[in-house]
């Protein structure tokens, strides 16, 4: 059974973390952060949420 995330949900997250530096390339560093161990679905779920909240961030124009 393979938990790895789906190459949809790859795209989406590359899609948002590259809005996100774009944004702000002083949050590469805390981004390279959330992109932690994607082995299962559980953690990728997070991290989604977590580029999610980032987005919501004053400023971010995404």
């Amino acid at each position: 059974q393979d938990a790895s995330p789906t190459f949809e949900e790859l795209r989406e997250f590359e899609q948002k973390v590259d809005a996100i530096t774009e944004y702000k390339p002083v949050m590469l560093d805390k981004v390279s952060n959330i992109i932690v161990s994607v082995r299962d679905r559980e953690s990728w779920r997070r991290n989604l949420e977590v580029a999610a909240v980032i987005s919501k961030l004053p400023g971010y124009s995404g």
